[in-house]
């Protein structure tokens, strides 16, 4: 039996878990323009870049809303722009007065309207109001004027004449028609498609009329690549990354529970030190950290039942190219034409196990899915032994729960008057709101350009998982502080345990081990350290996030 075929996750004894970040995310990308391209530049762009390992959330499901939201989102946004540009042509006066109204709303506004040094743009927004209205004054008395000058009938037919011209009402009215139509679109996927209890990340059919245009709009403009985010697979043992952070998709490195030994392997007095490998201690530890999936009262809703192991193989990109002479490379990147290898064969895990590349690193990946897959527990292990002395590293990461401008979909009102109310405050605000989006408007999410003679190593990397891109800050409550402190010490203690049951069953002596080991875990059994060793790093993430807007 291959070490590939031993690490499966269990499933028997765990409470069923909600998909939640899936549907949360759905429905964010709706509603954030900057994060749906930030997930589809990272996952879609590229054709030839790896897959992201991305835990707690269906990819090709959320990948799938953001290309349909960006596309109803630019569909929208041209169709504004145009009525715009036309409504200036044809108002030039009416289209100030809107400009000078827009930026005073949006400046003194509530603070999610997404301005920076919101103090300036108060004082220059409360100057502009007054200002605009004497321009305004000051015009209709020169065309009052004017029209007096010219004789009693023109002066008495500008009265008579209404002050909007028809084609201002019209594309003033089409504006606005555009955004109720959008609001209202929104109302139904957050009343019908995405609400809990009734959110299907993949559906077979479609509730209500419009769904499957919303849900799907465009998705054929990335069908192959969407194809490739749907069959990739999920036991993948390779990571492809780029950037400083080598565990991706596992979140933030929790560095004050990170345990790094170097332990001598000296016999035991009464005993003779038997032989090992490097590949029988991996095994002896799996055995005995899965073993913690029948330990239902060890944590709350029998979550340890999902503990789930998996070989994984790192390399960073820069690294690749550099040993390119290496024949080891071809196992992970087979041509500059083509993408990643998703999988390292037995023969070269089996050679990694015992001697490690500089630039490929074997590892052991502990990981646990918890409160509805909103929050992940990753740990990473790894040997080196010479004759004399073992090497052991253990790096746990914290995956965060989603940020929580992203699960919003739940308190979010559906009712109708809200979203008349909200397209009449955006129509208020669009000629302000579409500047701002002009650059999104003009920008086309392409690959890099192919140029002889160069190569660009980013195109073949991931940096995050859309987990990542998504992920808050910090933790939602004290009880997920306290299972983070659970798991990882029940991780830590097992596997350090193991360890020392291993080398003891070798007539090695693990005085030393032990001693080192207690010394580390005891710095994160109180529950305050653990607080500190958690949110004190969560600004050491792997990826970039994405800025939250309201577009």
């Amino acid at each position: 039996m291959t070490a590939t075929d031993r690490i499966r996750p269990h499933r028997a004894r765990l409470t069923a878990l909600r998909d939640e970040t899936t549907r949360h995310l759905s429905a964010a990308v709706h509603v954030d323009g900057d994060l749906a391209d930030a997930m589809i530049r990272e996952f879609l762009v590229e054709p030839l870049r790896a897959i992201a390992p991305s835990p707690g959330v269906d990819a090709f499901a959320v990948l799938r809303e953001a290309v349909a939201a960006r596309a109803r989102r630019m569909l929208r946004d041209w169709c504004l722009l145009i009525v715009l540009i036309a409504f200036f042509a044809t108002s030039l006066t009416w289209g100030l007065i809107w400009l000078a109204v827009a930026y005073a709303s949006a400046a003194l506004g509530s603070p999610s309207s997404g301005w920076r040094h919101r103090g300036v743009h108060r004082v220059v927004a409360i100057a502009l109001v007054p200002l605009a209205l004497v321009v305004v004054t000051i015009l209709f008395a020169v065309r009052a004027v004017s029209a007096y000058v010219q004789g009693t009938a023109a002066f008495l037919e500008f009265f008579t004449t209404p002050a909007v011209g028809p084609w201002t009402v019209a594309l003033g009215g089409s504006a606005l028609a555009i955004l109720v139509g959008n609001e209202f679109l929104l109302a139904q996927l957050f009343a019908r498609s995405f609400r809990r209890g009734l959110f299907e990340a993949r559906p077979n059919r479609y509730s209500w009329p419009g769904e499957r245009w919303a849900r799907n709009f465009n998705v054929d403009a990335y069908r192959d690549q969407l194809a490739r985010i749907e069959q990739s697979d999920s036991t993948a043992n390779l990571v492809v990354y780029r950037g400083y952070e080598p565990f991706v998709g596992a979140g933030t490195r929790v560095e004050k529970s990170a345990i790094s030994l170097a332990v001598s392997l000296e016999p035991d007095d009464d005993s003779i030190a038997e032989p090992f490998t490097l590949a029988d201690l991996y095994d002896h530890v799996s055995t005995r950290m899965l073993e913690l999936r029948d330990a239902a009262s060890l944590a709350p809703s029998e979550r340890l039942g999902g503990l789930a192991e998996r070989v994984q193989v790192i390399v960073p990109i820069q690294e690749l190219f550099t040993n390119a002479a290496d024949p080891a490379t071809k196992d992970v990147l087979p041509g500059l034409d083509r993408r990643p290898a998703e999988r390292i064969g037995e023969d070269r895990l089996a050679g990694l196990v015992e001697q490690p590349l500089e630039w490929m690193r074997y590892y052991r990946c502990y990981q646990l899915e918890t409160w509805d897959r909103g929050l992940t527990v990753s740990a990473y292990l790894t040997f080196g032994m010479s004759e004399r002395t073992l090497f052991l590293e253990w790096t746990p990461c914290l995956l965060f729960p989603l940020d929580r401008g992203y699960r919003t979909v739940d308190s979010t009102s559906i009712e109708p008057l809200s979203a008349l109310g909200s397209a009449a405050l955006s129509w208020i605000r669009l000629p302000v709101a579409l500047l701002s989006r002009l650059r999104s408007l003009f920008t086309w999410l392409r690959p890099m350009p192919d140029q002889p003679g160069m190569v660009f190593p980013d195109r073949y990397a991931a940096s995050a998982s859309l987990r990542e891109l998504a992920a808050a800050d910090e933790l939602d409550n004290y009880f997920q502080v306290s299972d983070v402190s659970r798991y990882l010490q029940v991780l830590s203690t097992r596997m350090t345990s193991a360890v020392g049951e291993f080398l003891a069953d070798r007539g090695i002596s693990v005085t030393d081990f032990m001693e080192q080991a207690k010394t580390v875990i005891n710095q994160t059994t109180v529950m305050g350290n653990m607080v500190n060793s958690v949110i004190g790093n969560r600004n050491t993430v792997a990826g970039n996030r994405a800025t939250h807007s309201d577009q």
